[in-house]
């Protein structure tokens, strides 16, 4: 069952310098029980395709195209509408713990507050729901009623976990789920995550710069850059036969490669270059890639790219 789709989606926002291109002309989907996880430099547009879906942006952006959460249009869906939906239907895990969670209350107490409302919960039942996904999430039962400060930032980051599955929504929306984490503690919050979707059959819209983050836990990978999707495909099709030059640039770029990184800026998302957004950093570019944007091509049934060397 399809949970979500994008066709032909534009995110823009109105600033002193001029349009802001975030997200333009995307499409994706993502099926019940599906990863899909998004890789990009920061600025590539991930994390406003998050909140799009989530409607959570400032009053000065505006849309175009169509986001469908099941048969409901999600850029057309009210305020009130949204507010039905969001912590029911769709949770997010906010990016930075420490500035998502409410320092004047316990984790505890955020979780009996969403429960009451989502859930229709009395206060009693809401509070023993709340110490079951706690300790279901890893943290420890003596360190429930914490409050954000108290914790390590692995225990924040299992509290925004909690949060994100209070209600048990088909769409979790994890924005850089391991940010900031050691890395023992950012494989205790991977194996959780996976956890959570194997056990719960929950769909996941993963945001990532962690390319190992993204194997695990992905079963689909969309790479962005200037608001575009340039390629998506299986993990094993990314992975192992990525083809577009800023993919093998971001491939290339991991420590275990070698740290290559890719030359270049990002381009300003206020003044695009034209045609394809990445030529002005890459080797292969031609006069047709200044020229005209390249559209998709289908390289297998499941990998997709925006590269005019597929149609070469």
């Amino acid at each position: 069952m399809r949970l979500i789709e994008g066709r032909n989606l534009k995110v823009y926002f109105d600033s002193d310098a001029g349009k802001v291109h975030a997200v333009d002309n995307v499409n994706f989907h993502i099926d019940e029980g599906e990863n899909l996880v998004f890789i990009g430099e920061t600025g590539s547009g991930k994390t406003v395709l998050g909140m799009t879906i989530m409607r959570l942006l400032p009053t000065n952006v505006y849309y175009e195209g169509e986001l469908y959460f099941k048969d409901k249009n999600l850029i057309k869906a009210t305020e009130k509408e949204m507010e039905g939906l969001r912590g029911r239907e769709l949770a997010i895990i906010m990016q930075n713990p420490l500035t998502a969670l409410n320092p004047c209350m316990s984790i505890k107490k955020h979780l009996v507050q969403v429960l009451q409302k989502h859930k229709g919960m009395d206060k009693k039942s809401a509070s023993d729901r709340a110490a079951e996904i706690l300790v279901e999430t890893g943290i420890p039962e003596d360190q429930i009623d914490y409050y954000a400060h108290q914790l390590s930032g692995g225990l924040r980051q299992r509290a925004l976990i909690a949060l994100g599955l209070a209600c048990d929504s088909e769409i979790l929306i994890a924005d850089e789920p391991t940010k900031g984490l050691d890395v023992t503690v950012q494989l205790q919050v991977v194996k959780l995550l996976r956890k959570i979707s194997d056990n719960k059959k929950k769909a996941m819209f993963i945001i990532t710069h962690d390319l190992g983050v993204a194997a695990a836990l992905a079963d689909r990978i969309a790479i962005m850059y200037c608001g575009r999707i340039l390629e998506s495909g299986t993990v094993k099709e990314i992975f192992e036969s990525p083809f577009h030059p800023y993919t093998k640039g971001l491939i290339a770029a991991h420590p275990s490669r070698g740290l290559n990184p890719i030359q270049g800026y990002s381009a300003s998302l206020v003044n695009l270059p034209e045609g394809c957004v990445f030529c002005p950093r890459c080797d292969h570019a031609t006069a047709k890639c200044r020229e005209s944007e390249p559209e998709e091509f289908d390289l297998t049934e499941t990998h997709k790219v925006r590269c005019y060397l597929a149609g070469s």
